[in-house]
């Protein structure tokens, strides 16, 4: 039997209208136990792009409750209007820690409705 060792997150996807603001959303990061995982000194980083080659639109994170765990992500009606077509990119979320180690939170696909009403 077959073993994997490992961890590259929960799969979590998107989906994002064109020219609008998406989020903020609230979230928490916990330990394995449910208990918060402590921010301090970390940093919180997500990012968005067609292939991983491309240019990366990096999502606003603000920790909120550094002690436990909260934070806020979005983007940004003006980061999202230049979301273009073809609609699907991929993304992931991630922490590294104060001591530079990095553990991914979570990935998945970007499914993005284009906008019709412009202002």
């Amino acid at each position: 039997m077959a073993q994997t060792l490992g961890d590259i997150g929960d799969r979590v996807d998107l989906v994002i209208k064109q020219g609008a603001t998406f989020g903020p959303f609230s979230g928490f990061i916990t330990n394995p136990n449910g208990s918060p995982v402590d921010l301090t000194g970390c940093e919180l980083r997500a990012q968005l792009r067609r292939r991983p080659s491309e240019p990366a639109v990096n999502f606003d994170i603000e920790i909120t409750d550094a002690v436990g765990g909260e934070f806020t992500l979005q983007l940004a009606k003006e980061t999202t209007a230049g979301l273009t077509s073809p609609p699907k990119y991929v993304w992931d979320f991630e922490l590294e820690d104060a001591l530079g180690r990095v553990s991914p939170i979570c990935y998945g696909d970007v499914q993005v409705s284009l906008e019709v009403t412009h202002a």
